[in-house]
């Protein structure tokens, strides 16, 4: 089974490579691969992401010189991207807070230009190589793990203690590409499970 799961999470996004309007969205697309939120949680976790971006996008926030995208993980929503102004990027982080099935907000969108179509596929690239190095490495439960890429910096999101948040840390730093490794972990307590 992790043999299936390596081949495709590591060849998918090269499959996906060839229709842009994927490749922009694979970087935060690329998700978990054993996923122990319950229905509820994944179905609420979903909404809120679409929920956002269609008030973001509503209000013309992304239209120009601007690129954002939005994960939400265990009610926690992460905005990550380029936005034109303070005033954009602010207004965008507002939207995510107001959202009924959201609980936290980490706003992570700069102010700068937007990347290009080369930087998103690298980032997706750089969220392929992470998840699978993860699946494989022993003592990682990479399932409570999503692993976003804006702009060559990874994004660590999930529910895990601080040994697998270490774990997880240290995969992700050692891949080529990354230039950066930021913890958006909600923490648990207890030892997770070998």
């Amino acid at each position: 089974m992790k043999k299936l799961l390596f081949v495709l999470v590591l060849f998918v996004p090269l499959l996906l490579q060839g229709c842009n309007g994927v490749a922009v969205g694979s970087a935060v697309a690329a998700g978990v691969v054993y996923d122990h939120r319950t229905f509820n949680t994944i179905k609420d976790d979903n909404v809120a992401k679409y929920e956002i971006q269609d008030k973001i996008a509503d209000t013309r926030l992304t239209e120009i010189n601007s690129h954002m995208n939005i994960a939400v993980f265990h009610h926690l929503a992460l905005l990550v991207g380029q936005a034109p102004s303070e005033k954009a990027r602010i207004a965008a982080g507002r939207m995510a807070r107001d959202n009924k099935l959201v609980k936290r907000v980490v706003n992570e969108v700069t102010i700068s230009p937007p990347t290009t179509m080369l930087t998103r596929t690298n980032d997706a690239w750089i969220t392929a190589k992470i998840k699978t190095l993860m699946i494989t490495k022993s003592g990682l439960e990479s399932g409570q793990i999503k692993v976003v890429t804006e702009d060559s910096v990874v994004y660590l999101m999930g529910i895990v203690n601080r040994e697998q948040a270490t774990l997880a840390s240290n995969v992700a730093r050692g891949v080529s590409g990354v230039e950066k490794v930021v913890k958006v972990f909600l923490y648990q307590n207890t030892k997770a499970n070998s």
